[in-house]
């Protein structure tokens, strides 16, 4: 195993330790923490394991959208800027309509539900999952592509 592999699972290992050290922290800051802060640990390590692999990063632009902008860990979208496909921004408004939707969907249910109702909880759920999922993160992705990069869809239409 290469040298940066090994650096990149202690870079990870470093990070989950350092959750412990915030365990007496409020619930907020753990929170911000493990999220957050985790993400951008296994991002980091992701793109060390991924330029030990050979990976050749070409353009600064993509590196601040793969590090600050898309939350998946894969950077071959990134490498290099390309001329914008026709094809591009087709699910732009779609992923609106779904992030849209969901939104009505959580606050309907909040409204209505008021936190009392175990299956409207549940459908607060999953109108989060279409806010963030099948919403934000695309609209991310297709503006993204409009830039020039080609991202990996994360949630390619589950439905």
């Amino acid at each position: 195993m290469k040298i940066e592999k090994i650096f990149a699972l202690l870079f990870v290992g470093l990070g989950f330790a350092s959750l412990y050290i915030l365990k007496e922290a409020a619930p907020l800051v753990r929170l911000i923490a493990s999220s957050v802060g985790m993400i951008a640990v296994i991002k980091i390590a992701a793109l060390i394991w991924q330029i030990s692999d050979g990976i050749k990063i070409h353009s600064r632009l993509g590196l601040l959208l793969f590090i600050f902008a898309w939350p998946g860990v894969s950077v071959s979208g990134f490498t290099e800027r390309k001329d914008v496909m026709p094809s591009t921004g087709s699910r732009f408004f779609e992923a609106w309509i779904t992030f849209l939707t969901g939104l009505g969907i959580l606050i309907v249910s909040t409204l209505v539900g008021r936190g009392n109702s175990l299956a409207l909880n549940y459908v607060s759920l999953f109108s989060i999952l279409l806010i963030i999922h099948l919403g934000i993160i695309e609209v991310t992705a297709e503006s993204i592509r409009l830039l020039g990069f080609s991202p990996r869809s994360l949630f390619d239409r589950p439905y």
